[in-house]
């Protein structure tokens, strides 16, 4: 079975656009599709707890308030690659 897209991202392997952050569970890069910011889980999951939807929110707050984005939300539909938890931050 072949790794998916976002694991291979995970991995350093595939990134392709600007990395905003990084730590031991998330990356946050520039989504190649949308080109919006987009925060992937480092674990090959389709949906992750409540405590860590709350850090993803943080890290987009933290995100927002660096680049000056005043007006945002947080999407967490998963459009193209539903077995692997990430979200878009979207500007409003």
């Amino acid at each position: 079975m072949a790794e998916c897209e976002l694991c291979k991202l995970v991995n350093q392997r595939n990134i392709v656009t600007v990395k905003h952050y990084e730590d031991s569970q998330f990356i946050m890069v520039d989504c190649k599709t949308c080109h919006t910011p987009m925060l992937v889980s480092k674990h090959h999951a389709a949906d992750i707890d409540d405590i860590d939807k709350e850090m993803a929110y943080h890290l987009f707050y933290k995100h927002a308030q660096r680049v000056d984005i005043s007006k945002w939300y947080v999407d967490y539909e998963m459009r193209s690659i539903k077995d692997h938890w990430h979200c878009h931050l979207r500007r409003i």
